[in-house]
């Protein structure tokens, strides 16, 4: 599943995991020049209506710094997990509103990613949700940003009337429209071959479904992760994992028209031919290049005279850099952590400048475990 970072824009903010609350913790952010840098401003948890399960999954601020908005899962009282979503102050983290959403199938819901408005007047959450009949599905909801009152909802129930679920949510540069990805069920289908991907754009102020698009190149496994916005509005791309015609999970990442859905190009990166999946993405400032990491798995290849170090769950980071428009591949660059073992990256992010990529993530160390492990790449 695909975590998409913080917006890096208005100071650094750290959405927290644990078992029973959902919590913020800011770190810094705007009107922190007074204080210490790096210094604990405040910190807020939320425990839901049932005392249990609270999970937080996402965070977003506001374009004018005044707000923050935090959305996960909560365990409702008779519903199981329902959506939840939080504002709080920027400033004091005083809670401004909450507001849970439980489906129609009174099951799993669960958020994956929040968005505001460029205008801040919206906030946008995606994620999948039990519905009556239909297994489950993508819901993706707005909500005023001020109050919290919902604004509308749209669900999503892919041919195979089965598991749909959203990771990703976008919204474009001028605020009309809103862009949600994830895998979608498809029909035929046999074991996890029927995961297609599936990307829709919706009105930003009525949630009407614009345009749906499938992926399924070889009728294998497909699940998109992350999706983005051309800083023009006028492209939205798409990565994720894609078994192709090897039967070897590959990168696969696409362009499509925002306006009409229709396919721009597809560019798929395989490692060493033997398992590759892409987790996250960016778009260059300038909207000319477009970023993808993930982890590619490590095995020395018949003939190959040089020793790939490896054991079974052994797999590298590999962020490749494509063209925009065209969906040429231009650079590849891969990390090995210091235990030669299993790393995993987890966010990608580009400087201002255009000039770096950062990306940060997990990685084994020597005698350490588990350890962040940050990497700047030139762009």
């Amino acid at each position: 599943m695909a975590v998409p970072p913080p917006d890096r824009r208005c100071g650094v903010w750290a959405g927290i995991l644990c078992p029973t609350l959902c919590a913020l913790l800011l770190v810094a952010g705007p009107g922190a020049e007074a204080s210490t840098p790096g210094s604990q401003l405040w910190v807020r948890s939320y425990n839901g209506l049932a005392n249990r399960e609270d999970k937080a999954y996402s965070v977003q601020v506001s374009p004018d710094g005044s707000k923050v908005f935090v959305a996960g899962w909560s365990t409702g009282t008779t519903s199981g997990l329902d959506y939840a979503t939080l504002a709080y102050s920027a400033t004091t983290g005083a809670q401004l509103w909450v507001s849970r959403y439980n489906g129609p199938g009174n099951g799993v819901d669960q958020i994956y990613s929040v968005k505001v408005s460029p205008d801040g007047s919206k906030v946008f959450v995606t994620g999948w949700s039990r519905g009556t009949t239909s297994g489950l599905d993508y819901a993706t909801l707005a909500y005023d940003a001020t109050t919290g009152a919902q604004l509308w909802e749209s669900r999503y129930n892919g041919p195979g009337n089965r598991a749909d679920q959203a990771f990703s949510l976008a919204v474009s540069p001028d605020g009309y429209q809103v862009f949600v990805t994830g895998h979608s069920w498809a029909t035929p289908a046999v074991g996890f071959s029927g995961y297609d991907y599936a990307t829709l754009a919706y009105d930003a102020t009525t949630g009407a479904q614009l345009w749906v698009s499938r992926y399924d190149p070889a009728g294998r496994q497909d699940d998109a992760h992350t999706v983005k916005v051309s800083p023009d509005g006028t492209k939205v791309f798409v990565t994720g994992l894609s078994v192709g015609t090897s039967g070897h999970n590959d990168y696969a990442t696409l362009a499509y028209d925002a306006t009409t859905g229709a396919q721009l190009w597809e560019s798929r990166y395989e490692g060493l031919g033997i398992g590759a999946d892409a987790r996250t993405m960016d778009v260059s400032p300038d909207g000319t290049e477009v970023f993808v990491t993930g982890t590619f798995t490590v095995v020395p290849k018949e003939g190959n005279s040089t020793s790939c170090h490896v054991t079974s769950g052994d797999y590298n980071w590999a962020t490749v850099a494509y063209a925009a428009a065209t969906g040429t591949q231009l650079w590849v660059s891969t990390y090995d952590g210091p235990a030669q073992s299993a790393d995993t990256p987890t966010s990608l992010a580009v400087s201002r400048d255009g000039t770096k990529v950062v990306v940060t993530g997990g990685s084994r160390g020597t005698t350490s475990n588990w350890d962040y492990a940050t990497v700047a790449i030139a762009a």
